[in-house]
Formats: C-alpha cells, sequence, structure tokens
C-alpha cells in the first residue's frame, strides 16, 4: 500500500489533482532544480568564496621508498 501525493499547484498557480500532471510537475521541478541552484552560484571561486585557498586537501612533497615496497 502506498500513500497517494495530495493536489499539487503548477507554474500558474493552478491546483493539479491528476497523478500524471502531478508526476510531470515533480519531474520538471527535480530536473530543474540543480540548474536553478547553480545560476545562483557566483561566477567565479574568487567572487564568493575568496577565503577558501584549497578545496581538497593535497600533499606537495610526496615520495615513495621503492625499496621498502620491495620486500
Amino acid at each position: 500500500m502506498y500513500n497517494r501525493i495530495g493536489p499539487i499547484c503548477d507554474d500558474e498557480g493552478k491546483i493539479q489533482t491528476n497523478d500524471k500532471l502531478k508526476a510531470e510537475l515533480i519531474n520538471q521541478y527535480f530536473s530543474r532544480v540543480g540548474e536553478d541552484l547553480a545560476k545562483k552560484l557566483p561566477e567565479s571561486i574568487e567572487e564568493g568564496f575568496s577565503h577558501i585557498t584549497r578545496i581538497v586537501p593535497c600533499i606537495s612533497d610526496f615520495q615513495i621508498d621503492t625499496e621498502l615496497l620491495s620486500q
């Protein structure tokens, strides 16, 4: 048994109760929500994240002892 999704307002403010239309509205929302959020991000790192110097930790001086590995 499953719970039904209640009425949903479309982009024009009309209440939709048809299951197929509700599914399409939900699909439209989730298919464009990422793009809409991305549009709100600053164009470059410097604009909104100047306090971040490095996103991923990295090791600048990394050496492997091959003799130790071959033992």
